[in-house]
């Protein structure tokens, strides 16, 4: 997966974009994929990013009622 591309596509799909919500679980692999797109973006000035890893879904629900509209959830997996 292309991360920069992806949120690039996303700029030019919602051009306000400002954060980026990552959601990943907790498990080794998925840390792992979380570190690639860390490096990945890490010189990337399209937006703030925030992460919610391991997160229950209950809570994710929860807290994706109140995202901004300038904000994309990214789920790694």
């Amino acid at each position: 997966v292309d991360y920069v591309k992806t949120i690039e596509l996303a700029k030019q799909l919602l051009p306000q974009l400002r954060k980026v919500i990552v959601v990943c679980g907790s498990s080794g692999e998925n840390l792992a994929l979380l570190e690639d797109f860390k490096r990945e973006t890490k010189n990337n000035n399209i937006a703030e990013f925030e992460y919610w890893v391991g997160m229950p879904v209950q809570e994710m629900r929860d807290l994706a009622r109140s995202v901004p509209i300038d904000s994309i959830i990214l789920y790694l997996v």
